[in-house]
């Protein structure tokens, strides 16, 4: 018997692996299924010999595996791209081996999960493929991703069971009591803000349906009823960023976008189940500020414990933990610091903090040095830039999930730097009204 439920596995890991390494684009609706999942219905698990085990695990492995088979001999030559993966995914290995010569293999396990999204990111998706109708597929999954999920929030609010929870274990439902009154975790409210910059910038510059305005109206109406101050932060930082880097999509969300939000917002609030408790929580949003308390507490406990000149500069390995004081809790909890920057320097040192900063910022770096060098961007240069720096602002307080980083490693994989000395026309952020 368990011979035949190898068998099986491996056929179905096999075939997993063949089919995403040829199909990058179902990868990408794969991940964005399996999100919605989770934010919807939670994640389910199964403890097997102390680990933890999802079914998004499968998921995780199988594109692992393809993420490495996706780099042809040809590709492995010495550029900046592939220094930068080759040199994270190597620290984030070394820390792996370390933890197993430490620890279990269900410690280190559990705890690689952790990180298992930017790991991802580096090895497959930024092997994105150098063509454009791939990438407006990739975008317009995106945007269907976040209207799933606008509909996922909004049946939670009017009383649906769904949305808010954030784990099952043997058959048990754990709650998050912030994602329960804000309908969607921060994770979802910031794919949905995303989305919004792609949603605006396709129908600024490119055909669109007649619904698009109607969708992005939601969109912002969702990021403000939400009440994730990190995402509020986001939206502020990026529409100000726009007004620098393409001040069109400010125009139309102010024309179009707004108008719609405010109509959502007055259809919300009347509704009566609904009008009191939000009243509340928005007043609790505005002026409490516990949990910004809360986090600068934790970082400062998560760095503040003794360290190796080793452990500065390639980490702690997998399995160590994160034992700390906590005076909310009353005692030590064992949680991740909420900032993708101390997560990474904990498990990687400074070396892999530094370079995951600088696959971050390589995109923006490139293309305002080459303004030609983001012909592959779809719906235009400049809402990949917001996304990026969208995504920025996120980790700040909270860590990376792996459809939010994916999109940076994307960006990664389709700009290229032209050669130096190279002739460089000087474009503008701002792309030029097309058809298609």
């Amino acid at each position: 018997m368990i011979v035949l439920v190898a068998l099986i596995l491996g056929t179905l890991y096999v075939s997993a692996v063949w089919l995403l390494v040829r199909n990058y684009l179902l990868a990408w609706i794969f991940v964005l299924l399996a999100s919605s999942s989770t934010y919807a219905f939670g994640a389910f698990a199964i403890v097997l010999i102390k680990i933890h085990i999802y079914p998004v695990d499968f998921l995780d492995l199988c594109l692992l595996s393809a993420g490495i088979l996706r780099f042809r001999v040809q590709d492995l030559k010495l550029s900046t791209i592939n220094i930068l993966v080759g040199a994270y995914l190597l620290l984030f290995g070394l820390s792996v081996v370390r933890g197993l010569a430490m620890f279990d293999v269900a410690t280190v396990g559990n705890e690689g999960r952790g990180l298992i999204g930017e790991v991802i990111a580096f090895a497959y998706f930024t092997t994105i493929p150098h063509d454009r109708k791939t990438v407006k597929r990739i975008v317009f999954a995106q945007i269907a991703f976040s209207a799933v999920l606008a509909f996922i929030c909004v049946l939670h609010y009017v009383g649906v069971p769904i949305g808010g929870a954030v784990g099952i274990t043997n058959g048990q439902q754990i709650y998050d009591k912030g994602a329960i009154d804000r309908g969607l975790p921060a994770g979802a409210a910031a794919s949905i803000e995303l989305s919004l910059l792609f949603a605006t910038s396709w129908a600024v510059y490119r055909k669109h349906s007649r619904w698009l305005p109607l969708l992005i109206g939601i969109f912002i109406a969702l990021v403000i009823v939400m009440q994730h101050r990190s995402v509020w932060a986001m939206l502020a930082i990026t529409l100000a960023a726009a007004g620098f880097i393409d001040s069109k999509i400010i125009r139309y969300l102010w024309k179009i976008g707004g108008a719609v939000a405010v109509v959502v917002c007055i259809a919300v609030f009347s509704y009566l189940g609904l009008r009191a408790r939000l009243t509340e929580e928005f007043r609790n949003s505005a002026t409490n500020t516990d949990t910004l308390q809360w986090r600068i507490e934790g970082w400062e406990r998560s760095l503040s414990d003794d360290q190796s000149p080793l452990s500065v500069l390639i980490g702690l390995p997998v399995g160590s933990g994160y034992l700390r004081l906590d005076s909310n809790a009353g005692g030590y909890t064992n949680f991740q610091p909420h900032n993708e920057l101390i997560n990474q320097y904990l498990r990687v040192g400074l070396f892999g903090m530094v370079l995951l900063v600088l696959f971050t910022i390589r995109p923006i770096y490139i293309y305002f040095r080459y303004p030609d060098s983001g012909s592959l961007f779809y719906p235009t240069p400049s809402a990949w830039i917001l996304v990026i720096i969208g995504v920025i602002v996120f980790g700040f307080p909270y860590s990376f999930s792996v459809e939010l980083f994916a999109l940076v490693a994307m960006a990664n994989g389709l700009i290229e730097a032209p050669p130096e000395g190279s002739l460089n026309r000087s474009f503008s952020l701002q792309s030029r009204k097309v058809t298609s």
